[in-house]
């Protein structure tokens, strides 16, 4: 394991009182009088939170955010900020970090970013420790917590969602686990339906969606609209239903590059006219469709 540490300066500090919780800074200089407690992030008047994070490219992210849990007219700032990043060959790497500029009020938060290179599949784990500040007040905030350090995975992207026109689909690539909804229409009246009735299911893409969906919970009939991986926050429509057609639930078109166009499978196969819409077929990657 390689461990690669990065400091940053982002400048000087601005007005404002500071009392610190939370137990979690390695050193505080005061030029008056300020209580110091140890208390949990939540309670504390400077909150720390952090948590895993998932990236499909090189990306930029936040990193952590500390949270002004302050009472009254209290403004502070982040100084300066250390993130350690711990991984093998292969494994992301954050090679920049920047954070808010200006200082925030009670209520508000300030973000630490890092761009995050993904060189494959892989996890790094990630401790970001800041320095906060505010009138008469430095403190460092520990992020060598186990509440507090995160993992930063750099998982593969969707390249495509194959639809069969029987009712199955087809992700690319393999070795992929999806939390999946689908989508279906009653041809009768057009009224859409989320399955499974009971939440998402996991979704391992070495097999077709028939294989992976649960056997109980879960109503196939009708015609296979579309699907969506909520964790990648993707929704691919089968392009044999126009996109303006579909009733979509409330969500499911939430982003810019949502719905997506999915694709017909690759030969062809289950399209009326071209082996029967009810035929069981075989794409391209040689997953039942």
């Amino acid at each position: 394991m390689k461990r690669r540490t990065l400091i940053l300066l982002f400048g000087g500090g601005s007005s404002g009182a500071l009392t610190l919780g939370s137990g979690a800074f390695s050193s505080a200089s005061m030029d008056r009088g300020v209580d110091v407690d140890v208390v949990s992030d939540d309670k504390a008047v400077v909150g720390y939170e952090s948590s895993d994070i998932s990236v499909t490219g090189d990306d930029t992210v936040v990193l952590i955010e500390v949270h002004n849990q302050f009472g009254g007219d209290v403004d502070i700032s982040i100084d300066d900020a250390e993130a350690t990043v711990e991984g093998g060959d292969g494994d992301p790497d954050v090679t920049a970090v920047e954070t808010t500029d200006d200082a925030f009020s009670p209520g508000e938060s300030g973000e630490v970013r890092g761009e995050v290179s993904c060189q494959g599949a892989g996890t790094a784990v990630v401790e970001v420790t800041v320095t906060v500040s505010g009138e008469g007040v430095r403190a460092e905030l520990y992020g060598d917590r186990e509440t507090r350090s995160f993992e930063v995975t750099c998982v593969p992207p969707i390249e495509s969602v194959a639809f069969a026109g029987n009712g199955n689909a087809v992700v690319s690539p393999d070795g992929l686990t999806l939390r999946t909804e689908a989508l279906y229409v009653d041809p009768s009246d057009g009224s859409t339906r989320v399955e499974p009735s009971g939440g998402p299911f996991q979704w391992a893409t070495s097999t077709n969606l028939q294989n992976a969906r649960p056997k109980k919970e879960y109503d196939p009939s009708g015609k296979l609209a579309a699907v969506r991986f909520i964790d990648r926050e993707a929704t691919y429509y089968n392009p044999r239903h126009g996109p303006a057609t579909i009733d979509f639930p409330e969500g499911w078109t939430d982003g810019e590059e949502n719905p997506i166009a999915g694709e017909r499978n690759g030969n062809g196969g289950g399209d009326p006219g071209a082996g029967g819409a009810d035929g069981q077929t075989t794409t391209e990657t040689g997953r039942g469709t």
